[in-house]
């Protein structure tokens, strides 16, 4: 899957990088379009209209005093606030129900019933509702 990293922040690269969090020359920029994020792994802070387009979002959480907030931080700076990585997967209600209908068949072509697909459908509008 391809990685993409969305930030402004040099010294959050730098971390990402030492981390092993993402590799050494991966796509980093500062300011993301539905082009740049659709089905990618991005590593940064998306609005949730982009972030639906993504394959996964993994947010670095940063817990930053607030006499720092809106400065530039230093890469000691990252690593003593970084916690750890948390992926998010997310989805419109739309595109959930289209990839519950696309499991359910291959589920049914694969199973030679309708036992499985009626299954994934079931768990999908109780996830909807």
């Amino acid at each position: 899957m391809t990685i993409i990293v969305i930030t402004r922040h040099p010294a959050l690269v730098q971390y990402l990088t030492e981390a092993g969090i993402v590799p050494a020359g991966a796509t980093c920029i500062s300011h993301a379009d539905a082009a740049d994020v659709t089905g990618k792994h991005v590593i940064g802070v998306l609005p949730l209209r982009l972030a639906a387009l993504a394959a996964s979002v993994t947010e670095v959480p940063l817990d930053i005093p607030a006499e720092l907030r809106g400065h530039e931080l230093t890469v000691e700076q990252v690593r003593q606030y970084a916690g750890e990585p948390v992926r998010y997967v997310i989805r419109t209600e739309d595109r959930l129900v289209e990839e519950a209908v696309a499991l359910a068949h291959r589920c049914d072509r694969i199973t030679g019933t309708t036992e499985c697909g009626d299954a994934v459908m079931a768990s999908a509008r109780a996830i909807i509702n």
